[in-house]
């Protein structure tokens, strides 16, 4: 799921004309235990950024 999120990235960065190579960044989160209880948490730790970017984090499964 992440190589198609990277490449995506790579063909925006070559169509907006940039040259090179963009360095991708990821962030994993797991749980142990009640996966609804971290995904709250996560939700939580993002809200204060705003609900957009709240929903965001929160896509992922």
């Amino acid at each position: 799921m992440a190589a198609q999120m990277f490449d995506a990235a790579g063909s925006a960065w070559k169509k907006a004309g940039h040259e090179g190579t963009p360095r991708p960044v990821a962030i994993a989160y797991y749980v142990f235990g009640d996966a609804e209880r971290g995904r709250a948490n996560v939700r939580h730790y993002y809200g204060a950024s705003g609900e957009q970017v709240a929903d965001i984090a929160e896509v992922v499964r």
